[in-house]
């Protein structure tokens, strides 16, 4: 039997229509997110040219007081997306992802059993 991406997912995605701002080594790219989820985003790769060997700094502003800022490190690409897991993320970021899940998500059970599985790892 096979298995399909979204059945080894662990982590519910959302889709989430976003301008996200990546950054590294000085070079800045805004770009469009696709989805998220609490370890990851996937972001459209228009006009992308970075280093995918090396960390990059991400920020989604959700309004002027809250933004979601992250390390990340690029997972996987083609030519229409990236993929990024975070590798560093702030507490107070970790709590907006959180909300901004909950509100879209519409499962608080599973939202809280991903909070679990995330401290496990």
């Amino acid at each position: 039997m096979m298995t399909t991406e979204s059945e080894r997912r662990k982590f519910h995605r959302i889709q989430f229509e976003a301008p996200v701002s990546l950054s590294q080594g000085g070079e800045k790219w805004v770009c469009e997110i696709i989805d998220i989820s609490l370890k990851g985003i996937l972001v459209s790769s228009e006009g992308l040219a970075f280093d995918k060997d090396r960390p990059v700094n991400i920020s989604v502003d959700l309004s002027p007081a809250a933004q979601i800022e992250m390390v990340a490190q690029c997972s996987h690409s083609n030519q229409d997306h990236c993929g990024f897991s975070w590798i560093e993320v702030d507490v107070d970021s970790l709590r907006h992802l959180r909300r901004l899940l909950e509100l879209n998500a519409g499962d608080e059970k599973l939202l809280q059993r991903e909070l679990g599985q995330l401290i496990l790892q």
